[in-house]
């Protein structure tokens, strides 16, 4: 059997599964997740595998925070040579307005998953910031479209080489001049000082604490 038609065969499979009388095994390894996620609004179920938080922007845009599971199939020989992990089509389809910006953000990014490239295809398309987690360190990339950041860990494990604890902080703002609309995105990424006991600046090479990404929308 050719690879797409696998691919499509287990997301089709997938979303049967969910949306039927199988879906309540898929949700209950995630009843502790779901009892913490509830009270901030980003609770899961097998009907809906996404939630989404929206935020009105200076200049009218909508802000769209959308949050994908990745987790519905998984196990400890994950990784991403075996990508046995699966978003499902439901989870990167989006409805596209005007003046409405998405962002997305998951803990496994695309490279390890079974539906990797459709999922990193709609991701580049539809949304001008992806936000995953997973890889333990910082990675920031940018394309025409859109920019991705690999966030690193808060809390990692010690036993990681090297033990470095990070955060990001983000600030997302929009401007219109008479030629375009401009979606403005400011990283200030933070990470562990062992010499001074304290999160500091992480400083590119031209003594910049701020990586800043503008995009057309």
């Amino acid at each position: 059997m050719c690879e797409p038609v696998a691919k499509q065969i287990c997301v089709d499979r997938l979303a049967n599964a969910l949306s039927g009388r199988d879906g309540k095994h898929f949700i209950a390894p995630l009843r502790a997740y779901n009892g913490f996620a509830k009270n901030f609004g980003c609770a899961i179920s097998a009907t809906d595998p996404y939630w989404e938080r929206a935020f009105t922007l200076g200049d009218g845009a909508t802000l769209c925070i959308r949050g994908i599971t990745s987790t519905w199939l998984s196990g400890p020989k994950d990784s991403e040579i075996a990508r046995r992990l699966l978003y499902g089509a439901a989870q990167y389809t989006f409805t596209k307005t005007d003046k409405k910006i998405y962002v997305v953000a998951g803990h496994h990014p695309p490279q390890n998953t079974i539906d990797s490239e459709e999922a990193e295809r709609s991701f580049e398309l539809n949304c001008k910031l992806q936000l995953f987690g997973h890889k333990h360190y910082l990675w920031i990339t940018e394309s025409r479209d859109s920019a991705r950041i690999i966030a690193g860990a808060l809390h990692p494990d010690r036993r990681e080489k090297p033990w470095i604890p990070r955060y990001n902080i983000l600030q997302i703002s929009t401007e219109i001049t008479e030629r375009a609309r401009i979606l403005s995105i400011n990283v200030y990424p933070r990470r562990w000082s062992e010499e001074f006991g304290l999160f500091m600046a992480d400083y590119t090479p031209e003594a910049k604490e701020v990586r800043a990404l503008q995009f057309f929308y």
